[in-house]
């Protein structure tokens, strides 16, 4: 693993108060171009370019495929067919279709399609640990979330159903296709990773036709082939979490799949509480880690849309986790404390919004007031060492440097940016310090019936 990537790593697990790690220049989200993803052309195609654009609606979503060139007609037309056809086969809400039958009968003879996508499913669960399952269907149904007739089911209604919802418990051969459930009533739901694969089918599908440029939009999941007919790169928005209306920043891809889960697609409320969709198969309850937005980059569509759930299920630091161990995937991590994490390789692709930047000198500000000599300390080191990275920063000897030299360097300023981000954090901490001690001095005014 590279030290840059390692750096980052630390950067997430350490720096509490940092909303961007190593982003590039903010964008202002109301003159963004927000349009990208819907397949705006005005500005993507020039006048001997052809275009076509197709709007379908199918696995329950609305969907927009549009491709540009000299086939970009019969690549939009066989791209609709390929939706419908994966729609038919795969959906749980389709009596007919191959896996509402395998959840029927408990066993079957998969086509190439739902095979690949048992086996692919099969690999995220084991990857992440469980927390993909696509046997989480029964509990999906307990909840209503496939027919939104949404309701909290009793706890021992999810104590009968979760021995149902583990994918160990599926037995799957590759060679034949052959797969059966090991624990009568459980039932399976590819839609977790369908509409990623579908993506990806059909960027095979513009690429039989010739496409070099098109774009996939499928109710969110957007997977992008080429760059636009200018030759620049695709702008996507990825959708802010405290408001649908808006955007959380704007990353500049190509020939990327970008998929976002969050527990704002999809939800209700019942009693005062809110419950999203994106169950934990361990609890059979709505997941609690910490993120309200995952957002997966990724040349797979399939990888990008079975991780953005599952990672959301896992949380920051196993998240992280498994990225260190993978070339496969960048992503972008939104906590509910509106903090924002970007893994390294998206350093130069990402741009957050204004809204998102964090005011640490807002912090610091605060902390000034405080009259606890440790504290005192604390934000003295701070501006030293910032003050002195600044300087070393402005500096530019004339001295030649040799592959050492410039190797120890570097190490030098990686080490200066973890006591950063550890400073921040700290100052984090001791802002947290002082909240509680307000909070422990009022509660003993209280029981002293002072206030």
């Amino acid at each position: 693993m590279k030290l840059k990537n390692i750096k980052c790593l630390l950067a997430v697990c350490l720096c509490a108060s940092a909303l961007l790690v190593g982003c590039g220049q903010k964008t202002d989200s109301k003159t963004a171009d927000k349009s990208e993803t819907s397949s705006e052309s005005a500005q993507n195609q020039s006048e001997d370019i052809q275009e076509a654009s197709r709007d379908v609606f199918a696995m329950d979503t609305y969907m927009t495929v549009t491709a540009y060139g000299e086939n970009a007609e019969a690549a939009v037309d066989a791209a609709q067919a390929e939706i419908e056809r994966l729609d038919a086969l795969l959906s749980t809400g389709n009596a007919d279709s191959e896996i509402a039958k395998l959840n029927a009968d408990g066993s079957a003879e998969l086509s190439e399609d739902a095979g690949y996508l048992t086996e692919r499913a099969l690999e995220l669960y084991q990857e992440t640990e469980g927390a993909f399952d696509i046997a989480i269907y029964p509990v999906m149904e307990a909840w209503g979330f496939p027919t939104q007739n949404f309701q909290v089911p009793s706890q021992e209604t999810l104590d009968q159903l979760l021995p149902l919802t583990d994918a160990g418990n599926i037995s799957y051969d590759k060679e034949t296709r052959k797969i059966s459930f090991g624990v009568e009533g459980m039932k399976i739901d590819l839609g977790g990773i369908a509409k990623g694969y579908t993506s990806s089918r059909i960027m095979d599908i513009y690429k039989d036709n010739g496409i070099t440029s098109g774009l996939v939009n499928l109710g969110g999941n957007v997977q992008a082939l080429g760059t636009k007919t200018d030759g620049t790169k695709w702008k996507i928005a990825v959708q802010s979490p405290d408001d649908t209306e808006d955007y959380l920043g704007i990353l500049s891809v190509q020939d990327k799949a970008v998929i976002t889960s969050g527990g704002y697609e999809r939800y209700f409320e019942q009693d005062g509480v809110t419950y999203h969709h994106i169950i934990d198969p361990k609890t059979g309850y709505p997941a609690e880690s910490g993120l309200v937005s995952v957002t997966i980059v990724s040349t797979d569509g399939t990888l990008a849309d079975g991780l953005s759930t599952s990672l959301f299920i896992m949380g920051l630091e196993k998240s992280a986790e498994l990225w260190m161990q993978s070339d496969d995937f960048e992503a972008v991590f939104v906590t509910d404390t509106e903090e924002v994490y970007i893994t390294d390789g998206l350093r130069e692709r990402f741009a957050l919004t204004e809204e998102y930047n964090l005011e640490q000198d807002a912090i610091r500000y605060r902390l000034k007031e405080c009259k606890v000599p440790k504290i005192q300390a604390l934000i003295s080191m701070y501006n030293d060492v910032q003050e002195r990275m600044h300087n070393a920063a402005e500096s530019d000897p004339e001295a030649t440097w040799n592959e050492n030299a410039e190797n120890t360097a570097l190490l030098a300023e990686y080490a200066l940016d973890f006591a950063i981000l550890a400073a921040d954090r700290a100052l984090l901490l001791s802002l947290k310090a002082i909240q509680e001690q307000k909070e422990a001095s009022k509660i003993e005014l209280q029981q002293n019936n002072l206030v």
